[in-house]
């Protein structure tokens, strides 16, 4: 029997279970966002730490920083996009990985069941990656979601926090790159 398919399904769901730290890298992008409690921290290379509250309030190294309604209004918007994003990374990592678990299961009964076939490997992987490839398709989406309120508040005039804006579009496409290569 092929073992392959079988190490690689637990492999991705331990990276994917890594989401519910809720730790957001994207590509495209040298930053970091994290969300601690209900703050969203955003960690730029060379730029003071800037968080973002769940009501728009935005601070660059502990300092609120001025806004006008509009601003602040986009600005819930990014940090309920970005929560979001979590929570469904995290929702997707732990059906991710109830996936390779069933998979990982069915191939050690089957093993010792005697029903083991030349074949069994290809099929469990290849069941673990279309369950994978179905729950990707959203998060892909919903990156698509924080980008295009990210460039809200970056062009609503918001100068401060323009350095802190650096997703791009490359972000969701590359996540789509990495569903289409599983």
């Amino acid at each position: 029997m092929n073992t392959k398919p079988l190490m690689l399904a637990p492999l991705v769901a331990l990276v994917l279970l890594a989401g519910c730290a809720q730790h957001v890298d994207f590509e495209g992008d040298s930053s970091h966002l994290s969300v601690r409690g209900d703050t969203v921290r955003m960690n730029v290379p060379d730029l003071p730490r800037a968080t973002l509250e769940p009501d728009g309030t935005f601070k660059v190294a502990g300092t609120e920083v001025a806004t006008t309604p509009a601003q602040r209004a986009l600005l819930r918007d990014y940090h309920a996009q970005i929560l979001r994003f979590g929570e469904d990374s995290a929702e997707f990592g732990k059906a991710a990985g109830g996936a390779a678990a069933t998979a990982a299961r069915d191939a050690v009964r089957a093993k010792f069941s005697g029903e083991a076939d030349e074949g069994m490997g290809e099929r469990i992987g290849q069941g673990v990656k279309d369950a994978v490839s179905a729950g990707l398709g959203p998060i892909c989406d919903r990156i698509d979601d924080v980008y295009r309120s990210q460039r809200a508040v970056a062009e609503s005039g918001l100068t401060e926090f323009q350095p802190y804006a650096r997703m791009t579009p490359r972000s969701s496409e590359k996540c789509r790159e990495g569903m289409a290569s599983l």
